[in-house]
């Protein structure tokens, strides 16, 4: 792999510790340099991925777990020449435990989903069958409902029906009654017609008679 220089000031203070920090780890400037700048990038495309969604995970040990747990880390510098951070000791190890179980982890999540997909199918059904028992009383009480109306329709014709058929009684009464006084009308006038042509008939032999006794009365007188 190619390499490049690279150079710069620092504060003294900074490079004495930095210098003393290399002898206790056994590094060389170079590769004190490369640990320090990769840890600086990977740190900042942690921040810059996660600085919006991130979590803290945070948690107490005994005095005797954190040393064996600085002792690693430093264990790991020398034998791998790259430095780790506790943060990304961490990490690695829930990350590698995760790996391991993910086929369970991920069968465990289908079983979740699978019962949960029951539950909703469960509650869907229950809604439609009470959304359908909702219509159907709807649409009884609709046809209870046109039922009435049509009795009260045929009530009301039946009413009105017999009001006519009263009223055409009536009418025809009345008009019975009127041939009826036409009738005696005209019995009473035909009647009166009868008497009076009756006395005319008795004026008129009364007349006559009058006349045969006229020539008798003067027969006598001769």
């Amino acid at each position: 792999m190619e390499q490049k220089t690279v150079t710069g000031k620092i504060p003294t203070e900074l490079h004495a510790r930095f210098r003393s920090e290399m002898e206790a780890r056994g590094w060389t400037m170079s590769f004190a340099l490369e640990q320090v700048i990769t840890e600086h990038f990977e740190n900042e495309k942690g921040r810059n991925n996660t600085m919006e969604n991130t979590r803290t995970l945070a948690f107490a040990v005994s005095e005797e777990f954190f040393q064996l747990v600085k002792e690693y880390l430093v264990w790991y510098e020398e034998t791998y020449h790259r430095r780790i951070t506790q943060k990304q000791f961490i990490i690695g190890l829930i990350e590698d435990e995760l790996e391991r179980n993910a086929e369970a982890m991920k069968e465990r999540r289908n079983r979740l989903m699978s019962a949960q997909q029951e539950r909703e199918d469960t509650i869907r059904l229950s809604e439609r069958n009470e959304d359908a028992g909702t219509d159907a009383s709807e649409t009884e009480y609709i046809e209870e409902t046109t039922e009435d109306e049509a009795a009260a329709e045929y009530g009301e014709e039946s009413a009105e029906d017999e009001a006519a058929a009263e009223y055409g009684g009536e009418t025809a009464e009345d008009e019975a009654a009127a041939e009826y006084g036409e009738e005696s009308a005209e019995d009473e006038a035909a009647a009166e017609y009868g008497g009076e042509t009756a006395e005319d008939e008795a004026e008129a032999e009364y007349g006559e008679e009058s006349d045969e006794d006229k020539p008798e009365n003067e027969y006598r007188e001769e």
